[in-house]
């Protein structure tokens, strides 16, 4: 995979998670903790 595709489809990947973890943030409040060590990954 060219470096420019890879790095373009991890920062899609990242973008995604943080939206979904903002998202699944409001319906559960006690998974803060562990979606949190999930988007610190993708930093």
């Amino acid at each position: 995979m060219p470096q420019n595709v890879r790095a373009r489809y991890e920062e899609r990947v990242a973008n995604n998670w943080k939206r979904l973890t903002k998202y699944a943030k409001k319906i559960e409040p006690r998974n803060d903790k562990k979606y949190g060590e999930q988007i610190e990954m993708w930093e």
